[in-house]
């Protein structure tokens, strides 16, 4: 496997595939951060000899504080989101997405946000140095339950005209342009064609009046702050391989887009009667 292939969240492990110490590691992220399921930074951080458990260890602690639980609130509140038009539950049925099914679609959006936007948070503490009061908010109340998702489906499941749908979306935000990456979300809504067509529609037109980066930038600055007072908050990094250290350094400079998207979509779609 080259190094392209290690670093893309399509070709790095699935935690179905997960056994031993990594599946263990797997199960305690999922239960610390309240999650349902795994972005793709752990799953990548399997190839690198230490850095997943290393990573992890150093990061585990920064969510027990329930700092960045704090934080990604506080962020999404100051973030001022970029909004399509709104939509209708007809036009949702329309094409193929019925009532039961735009719950399970809030559904993974909500996992997906909270989890890669908790990344964002605490990853970035990892990578930055302190600056200013150590955080020392109040921790907010967990998620409630998660309903069951449906699988993830891989590439070879996904018709060539939704696969390439799915990259014309991840493009509109994305920071890095490498061929094949493909954030996970958007591969988990891929049973709901029409649906990304929706979500192209509103979301394009966004993109091209720079909407969608003003928001992103505004993420990335609120990230960047957050961050630097819960780093005041950091032990064990000098555990972390250098290797996995610049990852997430690189991931966490990154992730922000995917934030700004996942929480767009998953605002707008809250409008829907």
């Amino acid at each position: 496997m080259n190094e392209s292939e290690i670093r893309n969240p399509v070709t790095a492990i699935a935690e179905s595939d997960a056994t031993g110490e990594v599946a263990e590691i797997f199960a305690d992220i999922r239960e610390t951060m309240e999650i349902p399921l795994l972005t793709s930074i752990w799953r990548i951080l399997v190839d690198i000899e230490g850095g997943l458990r290393s990573s992890w260890d150093a990061t585990k602690q920064l969510y027990q504080t329930g700092q960045p639980q704090a934080a990604l609130l506080r962020i999404r509140a100051e973030t001022v989101l970029p909004m399509p038009q709104p939509i209708t539950i007809s036009q949702l049925a329309r094409v193929g997405v019925n009532r039961e099914g735009l719950s399970v679609i809030r559904s993974i959006l909500a996992a997906y946000n909270r989890s890669n936007g908790l990344n964002l948070i605490a990853l970035t503490a990892l990578s930055v140095s302190p600056v200013g009061q150590p955080a020392n908010d109040h921790p907010p109340p967990g998620p409630p339950l998660w309903p069951p998702f449906p699988s993830l489906l891989g590439p070879e499941r996904v018709p060539a005209e939704t696969w390439s749908l799915l990259h014309r979306i991840h493009h509109l935000s994305a920071v890095s342009k490498k061929p094949g990456h493909l954030a996970t979300v958007w591969r988990h809504l891929a049973s709901w064609p029409g649906l990304l067509e929706l979500i192209y529609a509103g979301m394009e037109p966004l993109a091209r009046t720079g909407a969608i980066r003003r928001s992103m930038q505004q993420m990335q600055d609120w990230a960047q702050r957050e961050g630097a007072c819960i780093a005041h908050l950091k032990t064990g990094t000098d555990s972390i391989p250098k290797e996995a250290g610049d990852l997430i350094a690189s991931y966490a400079k990154k992730v922000h887009h995917i934030v700004t998207m996942g929480h767009s979509v998953a605002c707008w779609l809250e409008t829907v009667k």
